[in-house]
């Protein structure tokens, strides 16, 4: 099933997060979803929070930091560790840890046999712009362009490039 026909599971939550709508993406039930579909649910809930300012960011952090620590990296380890690294910078309060984790899932994700995660990136990609490192995320995202789901082919990537080059904009 392709989670973004309007028969997708996604759709909705998805629509909520990009309207900003953060607290219907929070408090929207996702129990009836696919196996396949809750872990790109939940990290729209963690991005919902993470986007409800430091605090909340500060709580997420707290929270994947709990949960990596007590379940390890498990199949959706690089994904989180990627939502902990956007929480730890959105946070301000721990803006160099987060980029440190930022910069070694950058390294696996540009590693020898790696896959590409678009997940991943849209999530590095808006921490390293959370903490001001432009080129870095420019960087990440064009070394991807060979595969149009994730360069620009999602709108979640497309978000990640316009969330860029209006800091560019804005900063000049």
């Amino acid at each position: 099933m392709d989670p973004f026909s309007t028969e997708g599971e996604l759709i909705n939550i998805h629509t909520h997060f990009h309207q900003a709508q953060y607290q219907a993406v929070i408090d929207y039930d996702t129990t009836p979803f696919s196996a396949e579909n809750a872990l790109p649910a939940r990290l729209l809930q963690l991005r919902a929070r993470i986007a409800q300012g430091s605090d909340a960011a500060d709580a997420v952090a707290t929270e994947l930091e709990h949960e990596l620590k007590d379940t390890g990296t498990g199949t959706a380890g690089s994904e989180l560790r990627a939502a902990l690294a956007l929480a730890l910078v959105a946070s301000g309060r721990r803006v160099s840890d987060g980029i440190a984790l930022a910069e070694r899932l950058v390294s696996e994700v540009d590693g020898p046999g790696s896959e590409e995660n678009g997940a991943v990136l849209i999530l590095l990609g808006s921490a390293l712009v959370g903490a001001g490192r432009l080129d870095e995320a420019l960087a990440l995202l064009a070394k991807h362009q060979g595969n149009s789901e994730y360069y620009g082919g999602t709108r979640e990537m497309r978000g990640v490039w316009l969330m860029i080059m209006c800091v560019y904009v804005w900063s000049s």
